[in-house]
Parts: C-alpha cells; structure tokens; sequence
C-alpha cells in the first residue's frame, strides 16, 4: 500500500501538464459505462481533460477516450495515459543487461546455476541478492503511488502468459546456455508498443528514480516536473514539437508536404498543444519547421515530396519507442482510417453512377 498522501503524485502529473486535477476516481461515458481511473484533470484554458486510467488493457483504454470524448463539447479534447507498474522485459534488462547494452553472460550463467540448484543451501538467498536490486523500482511505485491494484495485476499477467517461463526454466536446468538465448528473446519485447499502437501514452512507472517520487510528492518545482517528464518522453505527448511530429510522420512513411501538413494539424485538433521545438528552437509553424529540418539536414524536400535523412533517422531511432510516440502512432492511423473511408465513398459513387 502507498503512504499516506500516495496519490499526491497523480495531482502532480496532472498540475506538471498544465491540467487542475479533480478527485474522481470514475469517468462515464457515452455508453452509460462508468471507467475506473487513477486521476482526471482538467484545463480549462486549453479545453483538454486529461485522463490517467486504471485499464489494465491499452485497447480498453483507447475505446474509453472514445466512449468520453463522445460526452464532451466538439471543442474540449479527451487524452488518456495509462500507468505500467511491471515490464518484464525491462527488468530483464535491469538483472541481465550491462550499463553498455550488453548482456552479461556471466551472470546469466551464475543465475542459471542457482535455479538449476536453488534447493541447496544458501542459493535461494543467492538468488535474492540477484534479484532484489531489480525489484526495488517496482516495490518503490506501490510504496508512493494508490494504484488499482486488479488492473496492474492484470497487466502483469498478461506478459507473463506471452512468454514460456516453465520451459524457460526446465532447459535453464538442464543447460544454462538455454537460459541465455531466452534472455535474448526477452530483453527485444517492447511492452510499450500497444499503448503507443493504440495512441494512448504509456506511463513507464518502473523508470520512476527515487528523486522522481520525491519530486511529484512534494508538490515542488513545475518546471523541474515537466523537465522530468520531459525526459521520459512522456511530456512531447501532450506537447508535441512540430518538426519532431514532421520528422514521425515521415518516417512512417507519410512523404508528401500536404499529408505531413495535415498530420501536424490534425495533432492539434485532437488536443495536443504545441510544445517547443527540441530540433529547431522556439515554436517554430510548420513552415519554418520543415525549413529548420531541411537547414540542419535531418530532411530533404523534393517537388513537395520529403524524405527522411540518416541524421533524421538517428534522431527518430532515440525517440521512437518513447511514451511520445503515441501520438505519430494516432496520427498514421487516423490518415488509414480516413484513406478506407474515402475509398469506400469513391467505390459508392461509382456504382451510383453506374
């Protein structure tokens, strides 16, 4: 359970993104469902209710923002965000991988050893050694934040189904070496790839220091909250820079001036307020934005048609798998969505003029 005060850190989230947070802890929709939520804040000024849900599940999520959004007046925006207190492939990487991204094969074997033996004495204590340091970040967020605990459950368990731990084990038992090429396996599962698909912005909570849950319980420094959060990429989500949603749009293959141009204000109309630039400084429009990409050589613009450089891509590939990265990911499917419709419109009007 998290001390007394625990979900001060959600007001602070909400305060740190410009929102006043609200102390409910249900949202209803159109629907008539009533949705379980850590927080809710709201700014008035920007007309954005910015919700943190207790889903366990991001698609459940996503059709939540739907369900409320339908509540709202056209011009207030719903955002949702959704808490993930365990990733097992990240504690993986925290028990197996080097400071340097290399996994330690020597203690892969040394862990295997003792599973393979964990009934001799003193090898379960062994083990905890091991294994204690990695859980702390995750026994940190139940201790400073009031969770739902059945959704992070839920979630939780939902990793562990996708992986074969019972066969994981019975051939780290019978070779060690096995032991390591299921740590590779493990370490490349990117457990944030649903949410950002569904473009609800992950809350890596796990990445969470213990300078962190002092900074969000104290109430502190807005500015070093949202720099924090900024860092965690989770900022950008609801104040993109425009030329990093150029350089997202882009990438994912979206090349052609007008469609790019369309993306950025479609990100606004969907309540996510400019941020400033990080590639290009001040808040740059969209003009200048795409000038200060070319300039700096991060993109090529030919007969309105753009394409992404190697520096672009090194740009992107820090970014890419960020809480952030939710928004492109909105973006691209609404541009599929749109293209289906307008096909299925064309393919009527022909056959009405047949």
């Amino acid at each position: 359970m998290a001390e007394e005060g625990g979900d001060e850190v959600w007001q602070a989230l909400g305060i740190a993104l410009g929102a006043d947070p609200r102390e409910n802890t249900t949202i209803t929709g159109i629907s008539g469902l009533e949705h379980p939520v850590q927080s809710i804040s709201v700014d008035d000024r920007t007309k954005r209710v910015i919700i943190i849900s207790a889903e366990s599940n991001p698609r459940i999520a996503a059709l939540m923002q739907v369900d409320v959004q339908a509540t709202m007046p056209a011009d207030t925006k719903v955002l949702v965000a959704r808490p993930i207190s365990v990733d097992i492939s990240d504690f993986t990487r925290r028990l197996f991988v080097t400071a340097d991204g290399q996994v330690d094969v020597s203690k892969v074997f040394d862990v295997g050893k003792l599973l393979a033996t964990s009934e001799e004495p003193g090898h379960k204590e062994e083990i905890s050694r091991h294994f204690d340091p990695v859980m702390k970040p995750i026994m940190r967020i139940f201790d400073n934040l009031e969770m739902r605990p059945a959704s992070q459950i839920v979630g939780v368990v939902e990793q562990l189904t996708a992986i074969n731990w019972m066969h994981i084990f019975q051939s780290a038992q019978q070779n060690p070496m096995n032991l390591l090429n299921a740590i590779f396996d493990i370490v490349k599962i990117d457990n944030l790839a649903l949410d950002r698909a569904c473009g609800v912005c992950p809350l890596p909570l796990y990445q969470f220091t213990d300078d962190d849950w002092l900074l969000f319980k104290s109430k502190g420094n807005r500015g070093d909250a949202q720099a924090r959060l900024k860092e965690l990429g989770i900022y950008q989500y609801f104040f993109p820079p425009n030329e990093q949603l150029v350089l997202g749009i882009v990438d994912k293959g979206n090349t052609s001036l007008d469609l790019v141009s369309q993306g950025v204000a479609l990100s606004k109309k969907l309540g996510h307020i400019q941020g400033e630039g990080e590639l290009v400084p001040g808040l740059p429009n969209f003009f200048d934005a795409i000038d200060g990409l070319r300039e700096r050589g991060y993109i090529t613009n030919i007969n309105s048609t753009l394409e992404i450089t190697p520096a672009g891509k090194a740009v992107r590939h820090t970014v890419d798998i960020q809480p952030r990265e939710s928004l492109v990911s909105k973006i691209v499917s609404r541009f599929k969505v749109e293209i289906k419709a307008n096909i299925a419109d064309a393919v009527k009007a022909f056959k009405s003029f047949g």
